[in-house]
């Protein structure tokens, strides 16, 4: 979101037949072990301290009920123009690129893009013919090489397939 939003929010919206709380508040004040990043947050009051220390930028907005978010949404538009929902879905896309050619999750195809063998060139068929990274990480070299080439499915069936420690020290 940071990348593409002026300003980024995250709503946390309560069930409206619910308490607008986050019970039991644990007292943060003396024993700061719960927002330690190093042990895994065990509570959600831990989780969102984490989030607003790693993204001091967000804003949070707190509603109580679905009814109030959408009065909260009227008052922060007030004195702004209509959003352009192309604009919105456009949002860090190529802009040379149709929208439909553009694929929404990134970080799998930098992944798979750093993988030997993968080229510009023949990851959009990987991309295209493929769920994701373990589909490819599964493939033989006999299902890759249509989609890839011969020498390009060797390397990356032998990058997915290599043994994690090496004997031969």
């Amino acid at each position: 979101m940071f990348q593409h939003y002026k300003n980024p929010m995250l709503l946390i919206e309560f069930d409206q037949n619910k308490s607008f709380t986050l019970e039991p508040f644990a007292d943060l004040s003396g024993n700061m072990r719960s927002v330690n990043p190093n042990e895994a947050p065990s509570d959600l009051q831990s989780k969102i301290v984490l989030l607003t220390l790693a993204f001091p930028r967000l804003r949070i907005i707190w509603s109580s009920s679905p009814y109030q978010t959408a009065e909260i949404f009227e008052n922060l538009k007030t004195q702004e123009p209509e959003p352009d929902p192309i604009a919105a879905v456009r949002a860090g896309l190529d802009k040379d690129m149709k929208a439909e050619d553009q694929a929404f999750n990134l970080e799998p195809q930098e992944m798979l893009g750093v993988v030997p063998g993968v080229t510009p060139q023949n990851l959009k068929n990987l991309i295209l013919e493929t769920e994701n990274i373990r589909d490819v990480a599964n493939m033989t070299i006999e299902e890759l090489d249509p989609l890839i080439g011969k020498e390009a499915a060797r390397r990356v069936h032998g990058f997915f397939n290599r043994n994690l420690i090496d004997l031969d020290l």
